[in-house]
This record gives C-alpha cells, structure tokens and sequence, in this order.
C-alpha cells in the first residue's frame, strides 16, 4: 500500500488515500495496452471460421506484429531517427509480410520502392494476374535419350501457347517430361523439333 492524492469533490481539496501499488503499475502501463488493442483493431486479420483454435492463433499472430513494432518504433526514436524514416504499422506489417513470402532481398528491394514513392499503397491496382509459363529446359535436359511422350492436357475451350520460337499456335499437347506445351499435328510438328538433337 501507499498513498496518493486524489481531489476530494464534496471537501474541496487533495485527500490523501491509500493505494495498492498494483493499482499504481496499472495506471502507469495502461497506454500501452490500449495502444496494442487499438494497433490490432486497424488491421486485424479477417477469418470467416468461429472456431476458437483459429481465431486464438490469428490473434496470437496481430499481436505478435503490433507488439513488434511498437518496439521497434520505441529503439528507432531512442536512436535517434527521423520521423519519416520510421515505418508506420501499416507499411511494417506489409514488410514482415513480404520477408515471410520472399525472403530478405525481394522485402529490402520493397522498401526501397515503398520510401522513394509517394503514392500510397492502398490507393494503388494490385498487378494483374497472369498465368506463368514452365521455364523452357536446357538443351542437354530436353535433347537427352530420355522418353519425351506427347500428353493431353486441358480441353478445346483451354489452350496454350507452343512454347517453340517464332509459333503462335493454341496446343493442348504438352511434353510429359519437360512440361511445356508443344504444337503435334497434321501442319505442324514443334514437338519433334523441339527435342530434336
């Protein structure tokens, strides 16, 4: 226990009271608290589950980052750096993101992007989505004695393109072993040339 001053409204005046001091440390790390609660509030992770085990771990998660960079935002004042230089939640949260998904060269490269530009993040298009192609195999892989067999994959509606320099034809054939589509019919045979010593 120990005492504090508390204004008295009925006397008028200061009365001294006891106090827990649990009650003390309370007050004194409430901010925090609040903070970490108001951090995870802007950006929660979305489920559509009501089970329990999800939604702990989620959270587990939004409080695991908000505590991060409230830390983090801590060590850059104490050291010093600009304030526009300290990243704010959001652009944090989409840095531990990025590291998680790529690693540290492609997040240290989105940093950089982020910085230099002045547009904001959520005002931009996300990037269309394309289909990737199969990487072409070396020469020595796709002109081996090896069984290159011929495999049908889709159907008339869905084609793609022959992978062979200078043909633009749809295929739905595509080599079992190299997995890249190859033109294989009665006109044309980029099949066999493709794999053709």
């Amino acid at each position: 226990m120990e005492k504090c001053s508390r204004w008295s409204k009925k006397e008028k005046k200061y009365l001294d009271i006891n106090r827990p001091a649990i009650v003390k440390n309370y007050n004194e790390f409430m901010g925090g608290v609040d903070h970490l609660d108001r951090c995870i509030s802007n950006y929660r992770m979305k489920n559509r589950t009501k089970k329990w085990t999800v939604r702990v771990i989620l959270h587990m998660i939004d409080f695991a980052v908000s505590s991060a960079w409230i830390a983090y935002r801590h060590k850059m004042e104490a050291a010093g750096a600009l304030k526009k230089d300290i990243f704010d939640y959001f652009h944090f949260r989409l840095n531990v993101a990025t590291t998680l998904i790529h690693g540290v060269k492609q997040s240290q490269q989105r940093i950089a992007t982020i910085s230099s530009s002045d547009e904001s993040i959520e005002d931009s298009e996300p990037p269309a989505k394309r289909r990737i192609p199969a990487c072409i195999p070396h020469d020595s892989a796709r002109k081996k004695d090896v069984r290159h067999m011929p495999e049908m994959v889709g159907d008339r509606i869905h084609k793609s393109k022959c992978r062979m320099p200078k043909c633009n034809a749809l295929t739905t054939v595509r080599c079992s072993h190299c997995k890249v589509f190859l033109c294989f019919n009665g006109s044309r045979n980029c099949f066999k040339h493709f794999h053709e010593k």
